[in-house]
């Protein structure tokens, strides 16, 4: 054997190692030591030698941790990753008794973390490390020293240097002469066994050395693990290593050639079976192969080891370790199982026995065909059930596989067809399944399906194109895929078609916006389209008296059936013309009319109002309080004496802009502005003196103005006055200034009472100071001067104040007649109420009622005719007597309330009825659920024909009552337990019979959830009361989807999907049926 070291001359571009050494076998262990144990990547490499040369390091070392292996022998031990070590180390341990020496070029990456270490270690594992970051894989590794080189810009300063480790603490450190990071350094590390002294030559200019005192304390034996790490922290970086050569000093050792092997549990194992040996001096030693260790157990799984010793003819003894890992067979794998299920396919590995483990313990086995398939029919599977399967091979079962029998949905129900005149919808899905609808507004209603699978549900008109969708729940739970519909057009009902005349060339009448309307007559049929407003009108020639024409209209393809109206002769032509209504300032809609006119009455946003009789024109109509915005669409419409509508004409609704501008009296010498008080629109006012205007100024402080005169007005005779304009710049107003100089100390007038019209005669206030006369100004105008004393004023103006609109001020004058004070009088109108009690014919005298606010005076009107004018008793009822005026149930019979002046206030329908016909009812509502129900339900009995709901004082529509029941819908309009409501019922003729309280119940219930682990795919628990699904809440996101309870009371929530975390704030929601909120709770999530 060569025994001569033979020195290799290595030039580097990258890293290379030289090496004389001696290799030794690894001790014969399984577990991982306590130190930070890198999981292993490692290289498939043996310890081979050539002669006495260098060996490469790759081929007797192996990566851990972030290392990786590259072309050319060439360790990438970090790749720009935090708090990371890799590491590239000899599989086998170096022999410390012999010399040797590592030459290798190491290349610092350009980030801020935190080096490479040379590492010399003797524990269980190759790949055992300290901490990463500044501890640079060394602090706290046991039985090992190392060279730390630091490239640290991650602190400040950076920290550049060499330091050795030793006995647990870095010594030695020295910092580099030029900067490590981003630099190539050639390094040669030296071992000299007869010293145990470490080197290192001229990392960054800088070299040192280290001496062990023992090895036996220092590394626990003679041997080591020799090798490179890099490492990372809170900084980054990139750090590479070359390969390595190594050569001997004696005779190559033995090569044992035996590899890790895999088994399955039952298989049989000859540790010895395709073992060799061999060496390059000896030749061929597997004769000689000896057992170490064999603690190989095939019988059950785990990962155990053999190690083989073997030894040539220069005393070079080699141990060898390989693992011997026994699995069980692999588990084969599962189609999904549902309670509607009818096979399972299994799959493993082809040819195997495969077996199929019912819910009850049967057993089935089958198997395997080429592909390892198994096809198992089952039937009658039940959810939460578990099938298993496993395959087998040496007499060993596999592992199972497994699936748990989960619910499976129904197919889609199917709906059938619906028209917009349709009310019931039909569902038909699974006998027993639950049928759920949702309607076009959101409400949601259920039913069991009968044993035909239907379910019927009454849910009134629907809008056309309206979308209807339906799902079913089978006892199961699960719900099937929505079915939808579209509303289709139902029956269209017939237009309505005015009477025509001889003279008449245009039919016309009313229908359904946008349907075509055919018109026939004399056999020719004429066509048009129903305008936005629901009216047509069709051009036809004249007809002939007599002559029938009829009229259809036609809605998405469906036609009317035909109404009709027969020609008559042209009748006396009547005219009506109404006059604009100005909102504020005009009470009567006026206007004139001519012809058979015999009774009017105005049309308000299609409303209807009282009809009056028509006593001659011109005519006026009181509808102060019927017309109350400028966008109103009002009509007046005149009718004949029989009811017949002749004329509808259209009234111009306005609502001008107002306002008023009230100075004050300027003081020349001790005032700079004229003050005043602004109401109404005024959006700018301005100044004139002596007829020039000057700037218009924005209102910023109404209702008070002030604008700078000092130097503008300086005569006592000068014209001043004072302009209100409206934001479009229009003129609202304009007042004189009274002018005067400064005279001392003055009067004032203190207050002043606001003035009602219809109620005050008298214009009242009080003074102090010097104020002798007062004088009255209306709209500009100045009324006589009257003497005060006694410090009180009492100015008569019932014939001088007469509309709300007009601009009223009170003068004050001293003893020298001047101006010395000016308030402003606010005008308002009279109002009042009035109502009426039903009059019955044949038990009543009086029509009774009660008025508020300033009613004075009432009036009866019968049928049109007004009757005596009475004064109203003190308080706040009345009596009108009406037993000789009132004698028929249809008797048309008005209340008119007047203030003091005669002023219409208010007036009351009084509902009539005979006691010979005296009608009655009651009304039993059931109890609302918040939630649950839709609609208002009840019984009634007796004369009802109309029912009314009631809604914290808001009255609804009134629909028809049949089958003396009541089905009022109501989801939207009673939304909390303390709406107070009510259910109204009617007779024919409008006569309230019975009104009764509804009882409002609140939903309630409560959720739970149980504990969910990490990784769980679902989350269950319980419910209660009225919780019919749950919603999830994570991180205070609410989850789109829900679960159902189901009737046990149970639910469950995939949760897989949503990765929560044992951090994670979660809640579960218990909602009802119309998904409003009952309960939360709380979620525990653990690891």
């Amino acid at each position: 054997m060569n025994k001569n070291i033979k020195k290799a001359v290595v030039g580097l571009v990258a890293f290379n190692v030289v090496a004389s050494t001696m290799i030794t076998a690894m001790p014969t262990q399984s577990k991982a030591v306590e130190a930070s144990s890198i999981i292993n990547t490692t290289q498939d490499s043996q310890l081979k030698s050539n002669a006495s040369g260098p060996i490469k390091f790759s081929s007797l070392a192996e990566t851990s941790g972030t290392a990786v292996l590259g072309d050319n022998g060439v360790y990438t031990l970090t790749n720009n990753k935090f708090f990371s070590i890799g590491g590239a180390m000899t599989k086998e341990k170096v022999n410390l008794l012999e010399d040797f020496s590592v030459v290798t070029a190491l290349k610092f990456g350009d980030g801020d973390a935190d080096g490479i270490s040379f590492i010399m270690q003797n524990n269980d594992s190759p790949n055992t490390f300290g901490s990463n970051g500044d501890g640079m894989a060394l602090e706290g590794l046991k039985n090992a020293i190392g060279i730390a080189m630091r490239a640290q810009t991650y602190y400040k300063p950076s920290r550049q240097n060499i330091s050795f480790y030793a006995n647990n603490e870095f010594i030695d450190k020295k910092d580099s002469l030029k900067p490590l990071t981003r630099s190539i350094q050639v390094v040669n590390f030296e071992w000299k066994a007869a010293t145990r002294t470490l080197s290192y030559t001229s990392v960054g200019g800088v070299s040192s050395s280290y001496q062990v005192a023992d090895l036996t304390e220092t590394f626990g034996g003679t041997e080591a693990y020799i090798g490179f790490a890099g490492v990372t922290g809170e900084g980054t970086s990139t750090h590479v290593v070359s390969d390595a050569l190594i050569a001997f000093n004696m005779g190559e050792r033995p090569i044992i050639n035996a590899t890790d092997q895999n088994l399955q549990t039952g298989q049989p194992f000859s540790p010895l079976a395709g073992v060799t040996a061999s060496d390059k001096e000896d030749g061929d030693l597997t004769s000689a192969i000896t057992v170490g260790s064999n603690k190989v157990d095939t019988s059950k799984p785990g990962v155990y080891y053999v190690t083989y010793n073997v030894k040539d003819s220069d005393g070079n003894s080699v141990t060898k370790k390989v693992n011997v890992t026994v699995t069980n067979l692999v588990a084969p794998t599962m189609t999904s199982a549902t309670d509607r299920t009818t096979s399972i396919t299994v799959t493993g590995i082809p040819s195997l026995d495969t077996t199929l483990v019912f819910p009850d313990g049967t057993r089935v086995t089958k198997t395997a065909d080429a592909n390892g398939k198994v096809v198992f029919p089952v039937s009658n599977l039940v959810v939460g059930q578990e099938v298993k399967a496993y395959q087998s091979q040496y007499d060993k079962p596999s592992d199972i596989a497994s699936q748990i029998v989960a619910a499976a949905a129904a197919a889609a129900p199917t709906i059938a067809p619906f028209t917009t005149s349709d009310t019931q919808l039909v569902v038909t899905g699974e006998a027993g399944a639950k049928i759920s609808i949702q309607l076009p507004n959101g409400t949601e209603m259920s039913k069991t399906a009968d044993t035909d699978g239907k379910a019927t549900f009454n849910i009134g008109t629907q809008d056309l194109d309206a979308v209807i969708e339906a799902t079913q729940t089978g006892s199961n739970g699960q719900t099937s895929t929505p079915a939808s519909i579209k509303v289709t057009q139902g029956v269209v009902a017939a237009p309505t078609i005015n009477a025509l005349t001889t003279d008449d060339t245009t039919v016309t009448g009313t229908g359904i916006a946008g349907a075509s309307v055919k018109v026939k007559a004399n056999n020719i049929e004429y066509t048009g389209t129903v305008k936005a407003d629901g009216t047509y009108s069709i051009t036809i020639p004249k007809q002939a008296a007599n002559t029938v024409v009829t009229a259809t209209q036609t809605l998405n393809n469906v036609t009317s059936s035909a109404v009709s109206t027969t020609v008559t002769a042209k009748a006396v032509v009547s005219t009506l013309t109404a006059g604009d209504f100005t909102i504020g300032a005009d009470n009567y809609i006026k206007g004139t009319y001519t012809g058979d006119i015999a009774k009017l009455a105005i049309e308000v946003n299609g409303v209807l109002q009282q009809t009056i009789n028509a006593t001659g024109s011109p005519y006026q109509y009181y509808a102060k309080g019927k017309v109350n915005a400028a966008t109103d669409q009002v009509y007046v419409i005149g009718y004949d004496a029989d009811g017949k509508q002749l004329q509808k004409t259209k009234v111009t609704v306005k609502q001008q802009t107002v306002g008023t501008i009230t100075p004050n009296t300027f003081y020349i010498g001790s005032e700079n502005y004229v003050t005043g008080k602004l109401s109404g629109n005024v959006a700018k006012f301005s100044m004139t003196v002596n007829g020039i205007e000057y700037s218009k100024i924005n209102v910023t402080t109404a209702p008070d103005f002030k604008y700078y005169a000092n130097n503008l007005i300086t005569n006592i005779t000068d014209i001043v006055k004072v302009n209100a304009y409206d934001a479009s710049g229009k003129l609202l107003d304009s007042k004189p200034v009274s002018v005067t100089t400064y005279q001392g100390e003055e009067g004032k007038i203190t207050s002043v009472a606001p003035f009602k019209l219809g109620k005050d005669s008298y214009v009242t206030g009080a003074y102090t100071g010097d104020v002798k006369k007062v004088e009255l100004q209306v709209n500009g105008v100045a009324l006589q001067r009257i003497n005060v004393t006694g410090g009180t004023i009492k100015y008569y103006a019932k014939a001088n104040i007469t509309k709300t609109t007009d601009e009223v001020k009170l003068v004050g004058y001293n003893t020298a007649g001047v101006a010395v004070s000016t308030k402003t009088i606010s005008v308002s109108a009279a109002d009042g109420t009035v109502t009426a009690n039903p009059f019955v014919i044949g038990k009543d005298g009086y029509v009774k009622g009660k008025y508020t606010g300033d009613v004075a005076k009432i009036s009866l009107t019968v049928n049109g005719v007004k009757q005596t004018t009475i004064n109203v008793p003190a308080g706040s009822d009345y009596q009108y007597y009406a037993k000789t005026l009132i004698k028929n149930a249809n008797d048309v019979v008005v209340v008119t309330a007047y203030d003091a002046v005669g002023g219409v206030l208010a007036t009351a329908n009084v509902a009539v009825s005979d006691s010979k016909a005296t009608t009655s009812g009651t009304v039993t509502p059931n109890a609302f659920k918040l939630g649950t129900d839709a609609y208002v339900d009840g019984t009634y009995t007796g004369d009802v024909a109309k029912v009314e709901l009631e809604v914290n004082g808001v009255a609804y529509g009134r629909i028809p009552a049949t089958g003396n029941t009541i089905h009022y819908y109501a989801a939207s309009l009673i939304t909390n337990a303390s709406d107070v409501v009510k259910v109204n019922i009617y007779d024919t003729a409008g006569k309230q019979l019975d009104s009764k309280p509804v009882s409002v119940v609140a939903p309630t219930g409560t959720v739970v959830a149980t504990t969910v682990k990490v990784g769980d795919s679902y989350l269950r628990g319980t419910a209660t009361g009225d919780v019919t699904k749950v919603a999830v809440s994570v991180n205070g996101t609410v989850q789109t989807s829900v679960a159902f309870v189901q009737p046990d009371g149970s639910y469950q929530y995939y949760i897989k999907n949503l990765n929560l975390k044992a951090t994670d704030d979660v809640k579960v929601i218990g909602m009802d049926a119309r998904g409003n909120t009952i309960n939360t709770s709380n979620v525990a999530i653990i690891n």
